[in-house]
């Protein structure tokens, strides 16, 4: 099944259902680059952007729902 971020163009294969996904910033590199983490539920993906949170070069954009294409 192929997954996609809702307002973002991000996808994903995978045999796992996804819901969420967490939109973050990596600012450590000279140009910013934006990635997705993929969650089963939408508590592990604010617990995951809650750990995003405590490192200095990851910056949270959003957490956002995931639909299967």
């Amino acid at each position: 099944m192929i997954f996609q971020t809702i307002g973002y163009d991000f996808t994903r294969r995978s045999k796992r259902n996804y819901t969420h996904a967490v939109i973050f910033k990596n600012v450590s590199a000279l140009n910013p680059t934006i990635g997705a983490t993929w969650h089963i539920s939408k508590t592990l993906a604010e617990k995951s952007a809650k750990a995003f949170a405590k490192r200095n070069h990851l910056e949270v954009i959003e957490i956002v729902e995931v639909v299967a294409k």
